[in-house]
């Protein structure tokens, strides 16, 4: 019942830079092959303000000197490490782009194979959270049910993201056949059962970043409520 090995949508090692490998997510990113936009987009989100940032640097550390990286998840008060090449070997599949952020998402594989017995693919933005943080989100999906998005949950939203002390996701839908994105839709950069990081909602907009693509994306506030379906909410402190 333990996973010893996992190699489906292994990538290739090609956009690895040692350079940029230092304890620190300050380059750019995106997920990797695998299914972890629950863990990008929270992590795009974080890092939109300095509370975020301080609680993604409190969890990575590298050592130059050993060639060891290590991810600490508070909520989990576990500690893991990884030698250089095993995070170069990751690359692609969890990450591209920031090595640290393949080595972050490496650290939350570990928790799942370990406590949970299943793969890094595939997830809730919460739990992650929980994880690394040991904080409870706000979420307005409950026991497999998802609360309608309203007027009001966005203004909720809005004024969380004003404050500057959230981290906020979105989520879409599976796709069905009652409900189904359209090409513009898809044009725009929406997927279906996937999570986006929520940075900014206006009087007319909602704005999010794809953690696959790191397109921007920019959605009439009915237009989100139509196709999007669940959100998370982290108070940073």
């Amino acid at each position: 019942g333990k996973i010893t090995a996992y190699t489906k949508n292994r990538g290739d090692e090609e956009d690895f830079n040692e350079k940029s490998l230092n304890g620190r997510l300050d380059t750019w990113f995106k997920q990797g092959k695998s299914g972890v936009c629950y863990i990008a987009s929270p992590v795009k989100s974080l890092l939109l303000t300095e509370s975020g940032q301080k609680i993604l640097e409190d969890s990575l550390d590298y050592d130059e000197t050993t060639k060891i990286g290590k991810v600490y998840l508070k909520g989990a008060s576990k500690e893991y490490s990884f030698t250089k090449d095993e995070i170069k070997d990751a690359m692609g599949r969890l990450g591209s782009g920031d090595p640290d952020f393949t080595l972050l998402v490496m650290g939350y594989e570990k928790y799942r194979e370990e406590f949970q017995h299943k793969p890094v693919d595939g997830g809730k933005s919460d739990e992650f959270l929980k994880v690394l943080t040991g904080k409870e989100c706000l979420t307005n999906y409950h026991f497999g049910i998802a609360e309608p998005l309203t007027d009001k949950s966005l203004k909720s939203l809005e004024k969380m993201l004003e404050t500057k002390n959230y981290a906020i996701t979105a989520g879409t839908p599976e796709e069905s056949g009652e409900n189904e994105f359209s090409k513009k839709e898809k044009k725009q950069g929406l997927k279906p059962e996937h999570s986006f990081a929520l940075t900014k909602i206006d009087e007319k907009f909602v704005y999010l970043v794809d953690p696959v693509s790191n397109k921007k994306i920019k959605l009439s506030k009915e237009e989100f409520k139509n196709d999007f379906q669940t959100f998370t909410a982290l108070k940073l402190q």
